[in-house]
Protein backbone atom coordinates (compact mmCIF):
# COMPACT_ATOMS: atom_id res chain seq x y z
CA UNK A 1 0.00 0.00 0.00
CA UNK A 2 2.86 2.45 0.58
CA UNK A 3 4.99 1.92 -2.61
CA UNK A 4 1.27 3.00 -4.22
CA UNK A 5 0.75 5.90 -2.02
CA UNK A 6 4.40 6.68 -3.19
CA UNK A 7 4.13 6.41 -7.08
CA UNK A 8 1.02 8.27 -6.61
CA UNK A 9 2.89 10.86 -4.66
CA UNK A 10 5.75 10.54 -7.03
CA UNK A 11 3.40 11.10 -10.30
CA UNK A 12 1.84 13.81 -9.11
CA UNK A 13 5.09 15.91 -8.43
CA UNK A 14 4.25 16.16 -4.89
CA UNK A 15 7.89 14.41 -3.19
CA UNK A 16 8.99 17.43 -0.71
CA UNK A 17 7.95 18.73 2.54
CA UNK A 18 7.41 16.28 5.76
CA UNK A 19 4.74 13.48 4.13
CA UNK A 20 7.21 12.80 1.89
CA UNK A 21 9.88 12.14 4.33
CA UNK A 22 7.93 10.43 6.28
CA UNK A 23 6.86 7.79 3.88
CA UNK A 24 10.48 6.95 2.57
CA UNK A 25 10.97 6.57 6.08
CA UNK A 26 8.21 3.87 6.15
CA UNK A 27 9.50 2.57 2.62
CA UNK A 28 13.08 1.88 3.66
CA UNK A 29 11.44 0.26 7.04
CA UNK A 30 9.30 -2.06 4.45
CA UNK A 31 12.68 -2.89 3.03
CA UNK A 32 14.35 -3.98 6.32
CA UNK A 33 11.23 -5.57 7.26
CA UNK A 34 11.14 -7.73 4.02
CA UNK A 35 14.94 -8.52 4.37
CA UNK A 36 14.91 -9.75 8.13
CA UNK A 37 11.45 -11.72 6.98
CA UNK A 38 13.78 -13.49 4.23
CA UNK A 39 16.52 -13.99 6.46
CA UNK A 40 14.27 -15.81 9.04
CA UNK A 41 12.09 -18.15 6.75
CA UNK A 42 15.46 -19.39 4.85
CA UNK A 43 17.70 -19.66 7.79
CA UNK A 44 15.89 -20.83 10.14
CA UNK A 45 15.12 -17.33 11.98
CA UNK A 46 18.22 -16.22 13.53
CA UNK A 47 18.45 -14.94 17.25
CA UNK A 48 19.45 -11.61 15.67
CA UNK A 49 16.50 -11.06 12.76
CA UNK A 50 13.50 -11.70 14.93
CA UNK A 51 14.32 -8.76 17.47
CA UNK A 52 14.99 -6.45 14.15
CA UNK A 53 11.91 -8.09 12.72
CA UNK A 54 9.27 -6.86 15.71
CA UNK A 55 11.07 -3.28 16.44
CA UNK A 56 10.73 -2.60 12.17
CA UNK A 57 6.97 -3.75 12.56
CA UNK A 58 6.27 -1.66 15.81
CA UNK A 59 8.39 1.52 13.96
CA UNK A 60 6.60 1.24 11.01
CA UNK A 61 2.81 1.34 12.75
CA UNK A 62 4.29 4.63 14.72
CA UNK A 63 5.16 6.01 11.84
CA UNK A 64 2.01 5.06 9.91
CA UNK A 65 0.13 6.67 12.58
CA UNK A 66 2.07 10.13 12.29
CA UNK A 67 1.71 10.20 8.54
CA UNK A 68 -2.27 9.85 9.36
CA UNK A 69 -2.02 12.75 11.35
CA UNK A 70 -0.25 14.60 8.77
CA UNK A 71 -2.29 13.77 6.36
CA UNK A 72 -5.28 14.98 8.73
CA UNK A 73 -3.88 18.26 9.62
CA UNK A 74 -3.68 18.85 6.21
CA UNK A 75 -7.48 18.43 5.78
CA UNK A 76 -8.44 20.72 8.66
CA UNK A 77 -10.67 23.78 7.65
CA UNK A 78 -8.75 26.83 9.37
CA UNK A 79 -11.91 28.96 10.33
CA UNK A 80 -11.29 32.93 11.29
CA UNK A 81 -12.92 34.49 14.69
CA UNK A 82 -14.45 37.92 14.23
Amino acid sequence: MHCYVAWICYKLGRTSGSFWKWLTIVLVIIGVEIISGAIMAYFAIPALMQPIHLVCAALMVGIQYWIIQIVNKKKEVITVHE
